[in-house]
């Protein structure tokens, strides 16, 4: 796998998700695939993945934004890094955060998926004005 195959497997991904297209996000996932969320939900195999996508997808729930800012590929792990933003609607609650997604691929699909989430509020708990040498 090179770094344009593996970076079309994790923009499918994100695609899937924002159009609400089982198909394509079951179309890139290994058989075998483990799924790790950042609220710790863990997802194992196509099966389990397919009923997440489905129950997630519940009438008003929708992703609304994923924008990936950064994207870095690992050639000699096979996995491709994205640093983004998401915003979705569910519950009835708007809510945007930024995350990173490593994403481990193989010929036959994303076989590992972690995402990690950070509040989109940044602040500086030691401002200095000058940054000592």
């Amino acid at each position: 796998m090179n770094q344009i195959q593996g970076e079309q497997l994790a923009a499918v991904y994100f695609t899937a998700w924002l159009e609400q297209d089982e198909a394509a996000f079951l179309s890139v996932l290994h058989k075998d695939v483990r799924i790790e969320e950042c609220d710790g939900a863990e997802y194992s195999g196509i099966l389990e993945c397919q009923e997440w996508f489905r129950g997630w997808h519940e009438p008003g729930n929708k992703v609304l934004q994923w924008d990936i800012l950064e994207s870095f590929f690992d050639a000699k792990e096979q996995t491709v890094s994205n640093v983004w933003r998401f915003t979705c609607l569910y519950d009835g609650k708007t809510s945007t955060f930024d995350g990173c997604s490593i994403i481990s691929c193989s010929e036959e699909g994303i076989t590992r998926l972690r995402e990690f989430a950070m509040k989109i509020e940044k602040y500086r708990p030691y401002p200095m004005s000058e940054v000592p040498d």
